[in-house]
């Protein structure tokens, strides 16, 4: 018979431990750890600890690197949803353990008594859930994402402000985080959005929803020669596409970053779009084919290029 706070030997003591001063009954196998609490039995019924605030703290930070690009990390984001998953079967399975551990231990005589053999102790078990909320919370917050904008720009923006890079050819760029490889940019682009006041313009968000299909809708109808409104052609001083590269689909579809200097806060560039993210930078709002961006859809001119082959100049904005 032993102490349940200090696990001093209680055998020869009357009713209070010597050692901690906690108060048991001999008769009230819940006040006192005996041959009844098993050890494993009370380490099941225990509390989580460390390993579980370990791979909670894990799975926070693969979900903070989904969102360390301008688009979010398909391939990260596929781990963080696993991951997240793992843990969830994990501790549910842990908690059931411990619910059983518990109803197996011997209860205490009188629910007045001391308190129970093993204490639930509800914030360990709130910790790990905690931990995993605050990094969903904070990627929400797109936290992430600006942490790598603001690394990544030091470095693009001298390349993004400096002369055009000819047609076929691409920027190359070191960033620090080593995704950011190459860049492409291009004098006078062509670019189009929605055009100011218009109904379009109101449906809000281009990156999903209504406004990004009847935005994409209304273009094809305009490059077929419909008489369409609400859409408008513009040519930019600048513009300079950086690709992020591992974080689309595979290898073959990258997220970006874009310098565009004299753009609407949302623009497209083909059938990808772009949201403002700071100043004169956007981020792509969904993952891009680098093949595009090597065949010029941008329409603009390099250095040495031919506009009459690069979709030629026009005297400004074209409401359509």
């Amino acid at each position: 018979m032993r102490c349940i706070d200090c696990n001093f030997d209680l055998s020869h003591a009357g009713g209070q431990c010597p050692e901690c001063g906690r108060a048991f009954d001999a008769a009230d196998a819940g006040t006192f750890i005996g041959p009844a609490h098993s050890r494993v039995t009370r380490a099941l019924a225990g509390a989580p600890g460390w390993p579980m605030s370990v791979g909670a703290a894990f799975v926070a930070l693969l979900v903070l690197r989904a969102d360390f690009s301008p688009s979010g990390t398909f391939g990260a984001s596929i781990e963080a949803a696993a991951a997240a998953l793992l843990f969830a079967l994990v501790f549910v399975g842990r908690a059931l353990v411990a619910l059983f551990a518990h109803e197996a231990l011997p209860r205490r005589a009188s629910p007045a008594g001391p308190r129970r053999v093993v204490a639930i102790a509800p914030m360990r078990w709130l910790l790990p859930i905690a931990v995993i909320g605050a990094g969903y919370l904070t990627a929400e917050m797109r936290v992430p994402r600006a942490v790598a904008f603001w690394l990544d720009r030091r470095v693009l923006e001298p390349v993004a402000m400096g002369p055009p890079v000819e047609l076929g050819a691409w920027a190359t760029v070191d960033a620090w985080s080593g995704r950011v490889s190459r860049g492409i940019v291009r004098l006078d682009a062509l670019v189009w959005a929605a055009a100011p006041d218009s109904p379009l313009d109101r449906l809000g968000d281009p990156s999903r929803g209504a406004m990004r299909r009847l935005a994409l809708e209304l273009r094809e109808r305009s490059q077929t020669g419909h008489d369409v409104r609400g859409i408008v052609d513009m040519r930019l001083p600048r513009l300079a596409v950086f690709l992020v590269e591992g974080t689309g689909y595979g290898g073959f579809t990258c997220a970006a970053w874009a310098y565009a200097p004299g753009a609407p806060d949302d623009f497209f560039l083909g059938h990808d779009s772009f949201t403002r993210q700071q100043g004169d930078w956007y981020r792509s709002d969904g993952w891009i084919d680098p093949r595009q961006l090597e065949e010029d859809p941008v329409g603009g001119t390099g250095v040495g290029a031919n506009p009459e082959t690069d979709g030629g100049r026009d005297d400004g904005p074209a409401a359509r």
